[in-house]
């Protein structure tokens, strides 16, 4: 693992002594895996990418929204085009509000350095109107500089982070409809945990989480942005990049195994078509970062 430690100070220019900066950034290729000494919310405009945490490997797509407390280890792969906003900032940047800030809901987790834990919201059509306009105004605030714009930086993150807590709350702490359809999402996410490696239809999935296929299929992609049956082609993927990393020794036949292909042809072909490269390609060029 790459033991990279970025400093606020490298990715702040102008806006060090602000301890803000919104970056507007375009993703092509990997991102090695880094830490930082400052807070990191990142919002997904456009694109995907499959993400590293820890230990831990995710498929992100577009409205894909979560945080990165400091010295938690994290990188991309892909060569998929990624549009994405970092928003930085340390905690000096909150001054008295932090306090305030930390007792509100979905956040703790970030600012407690001991954590490694990551909350990752999929945030709506609307919600994703809201919050990129809070950023695109921080953005434009941080480039323009007119009077106040220091405090007006600080005023938005203040609304940005509440407004994470508020999705937080509306995604995972709904009203007992709302649960019932996240409960169906969150039982079968633990299932394609548990049997991504096997041979799994649509219909199976349905059967073990108690609903039809098609009622499953509607309130998954409503949940997660995708269908059962694609959520389960990426998780897979994104376990053999996990693989790839981690098992060198581990022929490309034995991967593809293990995620649940019966056939390599099926698998490398998926993969391309998936990473934009052969599998073989994947593991030579992008397993170091």
């Amino acid at each position: 693992m790459n033991d990279r430690t970025l400093q606020f100070h490298e990715v702040a220019g102008d806006e060090v002594d602000v301890g803000i900066k919104v970056l507007d950034t375009i993703h092509t290729r990997s991102v090695n895996v880094h830490s930082h000494n400052f807070f990191e919310f990142v919002y997904v405009v456009e694109g995907f990418t499959v993400h590293y945490f820890n230990n831990e490997t995710s498929f992100l797509t577009e409205g894909d929204i979560f945080y990165v407390p400091q010295g938690v280890y994290h990188g991309y792969a892909g060569l998929h085009y990624t549009k994405v906003y970092n928003c930085v900032f340390t905690k000096e940047a909150l001054g008295d509000s932090f306090g305030e800030l930390l007792s509100l809901p979905g956040l703790c987790g970030m600012f407690d350095q001991q954590s490694s834990h990551w909350n990752r919201i999929r945030l709506s059509p609307a919600e994703r109107i809201r919050v990129a306009g809070v950023l695109e105004r921080m953005y434009e605030e941080q480039q323009q500089k007119d009077a106040g714009w220091q405090i007006m930086m600080k005023a938005l993150l203040i609304q940005f982070i509440t407004f994470f807590s508020r999705y937080y709350v509306k995604h995972y702490m709904q009203d007992e409809t709302e649960k019932a359809y996240l409960n169906y999402v969150i039982k079968l996410l633990h299932y394609i945990e548990d049997n991504y490696a096997k041979d799994i239809s649509l219909s199976d999935m349905a059967d073990y989480v108690g609903i039809s296929p098609d009622y499953l299929s509607r309130q998954f992609k409503k949940v997660m942005g995708l269908s059962p049956v694609v959520f389960l082609r990426n998780y897979r993927f994104a376990r053999a990049m996990q693989l790839m990393r981690a098992e060198p020794s581990m022929s490309m036949a034995q991967i593809a195994a293990a995620v649940g292909y019966k056939h390599i042809s099926h698998f490398s072909r998926e993969f391309k078509a998936f990473a934009g490269v052969s599998p073989s390609e994947f593991r030579h060029k992008y397993t170091e970062i």
